[in-house]
């Protein structure tokens, strides 16, 4: 429970929505900004954590995918999702796999296919391309 957790963590307004875990109400009561979503952690390509990105549950209302703000250590224009995990695959085949969404590269990589990455909720950018480029051709 969201509640019991902020509480247990002596989770202020500001660390809620500075985290970007939390979103302040019209009220002044913080939120949990992720509520009702399966959670995936968001990491650069060394592996440090940067953030969240939910997906909705099914039958739910809302956007399909919400994000952790943007913040100066998290630019989701910069940032693909699973590179982290991926990165060996894409070497050792010297291709890539540009899905939309987190349950997408978790379903490639089930069927054994380590190599897909996800845009974080964006367009592929110039500075996704660029990064990929470190990894492959294709």
């Amino acid at each position: 429970d969201w509640d019991q957790l902020a509480k247990a963590l002596r989770l202020s307004k500001q660390d809620a929505e500075g985290t970007g875990i939390g979103r302040v109400n019209s009220r002044g009561r913080v939120n949990d900004f992720f509520r009702g979503r399966v959670l995936f952690p968001i990491h650069d390509a060394d592996g440090t954590p940067l953030g969240f990105g939910g997906r909705i549950m099914p039958g739910a209302e809302g956007s399909k995918y919400v994000n952790t703000s943007q913040t100066r250590l998290y630019d989701k224009s910069r940032v693909l999702f699973a590179l982290d995990r991926a990165k060996v695959g894409i070497v050792a085949a010297d291709e890539v796999v540009v899905c939309e969404g987190y349950t997408d590269v978790t379903a490639f990589f089930r069927v054994g296919i380590p190599r897909a990455v996800a845009t974080c909720g964006t367009a592929l950018t110039d500075d996704h391309v660029q990064l990929l480029r470190r990894f492959a051709r294709r």
